[in-house]
């Protein structure tokens, strides 16, 4: 289970890497219409929100493990968690004329972050209840 938490790390971050340093040429890419005005913002929100590339690998790979060990409700109740959260995030941001359309990258990262990081939680106490229960 570390070893795929640890390889979802790796690749995941490669792909991000991707990403964010092509954001520029993605956006060209897929909205050639776009003016360079609007492929500097399109790349600056997918820059923001490459980060999710990780946080959503490792979402998955947290959830398989947590399914596998039974806790199917875990990983549902993490994401109910995080969706609330990022209700918060755009609640709050939104409004603000500075961060505006940002927001929405900065709602998904917290969203996925709040997400991930229960899962860990989860996985770390099923596995330390484990380790009580064997000795």
């Amino acid at each position: 289970e570390c070893l795929a938490i640890f390889l979802t790390i790796m690749l995941s971050f490669i792909a991000f890497l991707l990403v964010f340093t092509y954001s520029n040429q993605i956006i060209s890419v897929l909205y050639y219409n776009f003016n360079s005005g609007q492929v500097q913002v399109g790349a600056r929100l997918l820059k923001i929100t490459s980060v999710v590339v990780i946080l959503l690998s490792l979402l998955q790979t947290t959830n398989a493990i947590l399914i596998g060990k039974g806790k199917q409700n875990y990983p549902l109740i993490s994401l109910g968690v995080g969706i609330v959260i990022k209700c918060i995030i755009n609640l709050a941001l939104l409004p603000n004329q500075k961060i505006n359309i940002y927001s929405a990258s900065y709602a998904l990262i917290g969203c996925y972050l709040v997400a991930v990081i229960l899962n860990l939680v989860y996985y770390y106490i099923i596995e330390r209840k484990k380790g009580k229960n064997a000795s």
